[in-house]
């Protein structure tokens, strides 16, 4: 029996984004390859006229611009020979497509034309990606590159030049400082989707990051993923805060990434203490942390760029251990063959030492804040999130610590 089915185009947002669905079978996004599941194939009723006129034989074209109704076959990529009935809905805008085969079984089997393929990856975009040298903005490049975006990535950066050697020369690099709103246009244009790091010596975000909110929604940015922090609903003095109320307020689409304590800020803030101190000097007495890897981070981040239907989600991302810091030291000790010792210095002690390295006085309060929040207890929540998103489990600090433990030899 022949197998119908119907690529339904159904209006999302007015006539201009479309989402392409095949019959009750689950929605399916295209990524490079045809993958089911999830919130569909975005596009521009633009693109679908053109995929139309590409595949629709040119005898029939005046008819469809006329009376909007085709019937016609194609071939697909696959070999394979469809019938296509493409109509022109009458009482919304939009097309439906209905593809007819008799060898289609599953989704996984529909093998759409190579022209879509091209169209598709046209309506990806540019990401620009905040904080590219960074810890975190490194690992979504990293994940970005996984995912075959590589030409798609657009670094903004101080020095796109310097930060060309480091990162490569496979992506792209635009000057940003969010302190010269000279640079947003140009850093902006082209730009779909956008990776967003606070600088940790910005806290005056109204001044600084509100501007940069705003020229993305000018500039029709359709998403923006923001790196928060766990627990921010309840913290509203810290500046994520305010960077996610700046997000809701603009309108421009988002994705809020809360982690909790990077692994990471032993290898670079705490790098120096650890490797020629042997010692942990943080004030958060005995309590507990939820720890997360950044390569994890990474990897929702880049998921969330990459694929559709994260929009206006916020995850709350952990690894799978809540740890005091004399357990880390204890983990550190085992791995690093030496004995690394947990401090546990006042709240006062830790502000004096960060200021006398010379430290800006808003950066290392917003470390005690943050390290506050662990003496309080406040901070070893733990989630799934991370486990559901990348369908694994998350990176556990020991195998942290034996992937960096270079940095503290």
């Amino acid at each position: 029996m022949e197998l119908e089915k119907i690529l339904k185009v159904a209006v999302r947002g007015g006539a201009s984004d479309i989402i392409l669905k095949v019959g009750s079978l689950p929605r399916f996004r295209f990524n490079g390859e045809l993958v089911s599941l999830s919130d569909g194939l975005v596009m521009t009723s633009e693109l679908i006229e053109r995929w139309i006129s590409e595949i629709m034989p040119e005898h029939l074209k005046d008819r469809f611009k006329s009376s909007g109704d085709a019937d016609f076959s194609f071939q697909s990529s696959s070999g394979n020979r469809f019938r296509v009935n493409a109509f022109k809905q009458r009482q919304k805008p939009g097309l439906v497509l209905r593809v007819i085969s008799n060898h289609i079984r599953t989704i996984e089997e529909l093998q759409l034309p190579a022209v879509l393929r091209t169209l598709a990856d046209a309506r990806r975009g540019l990401v620009l990606v905040t904080g590219a040298t960074g810890n975190v903005g490194r690992e979504i490049i990293a994940e970005l590159r996984r995912r075959g975006r590589t030409a798609d990535t657009v670094a903004a950066v101080s020095n796109p030049a310097r930060s060309a050697s480091e990162l490569g020369d496979d992506i792209q690099y635009v000057k940003l400082d969010f302190a010269d709103q000279n640079t947003y246009d140009p850093a902006l244009n082209g730009i779909d989707k956008i990776f967003l790091l606070r600088p940790p010596q910005i806290s005056d975000i109204p001044r600084y990051i509100t501007p940069f909110i705003q020229a993305a929604k000018a500039a029709n940015v359709r998403q923006i993923v923001f790196l928060s922090l766990i627990g921010v609903d309840k913290n509203r003095v810290v500046p994520h805060a305010k960077v996610e109320d700046a997000l809701r307020t603009a309108g421009v689409p988002w994705t809020m990434l809360r982690p909790s304590f990077f692994m990471q800020n032993l290898n670079t803030t705490h790098r120096e203490e650890i490797r020629d101190g042997d010692e942990i000097f943080v004030p958060a007495g005995n309590g507990k942390t939820s720890f997360i890897d950044v390569r994890d981070i990474g990897a929702v981040g880049g998921m969330a760029l990459d694929e559709e239907g994260h929009e206006n989600m916020v995850y709350e991302l952990t690894g799978s251990e809540a740890l005091t810091y004399g357990e880390v030291a204890a983990v550190m000790s085992e791995v690093l063959g030496r004995t690394i010792t947990y401090r546990k210095p006042s709240l006062l002690a830790f502000i004096t030492r960060w200021k006398a390295r010379g430290q800006p006085t808003d950066f290392v309060f917003v470390m005690a804040g943050i390290y506050t929040t662990a003496r309080l207890g406040l901070a070893a929540r733990l989630t799934d999130e991370t486990a559901m998103l990348l369908k694994r489990p998350p990176i556990t600090l020991r195998q942290y610590v034996e992937d960096y433990r270079s940095a503290w030899e």
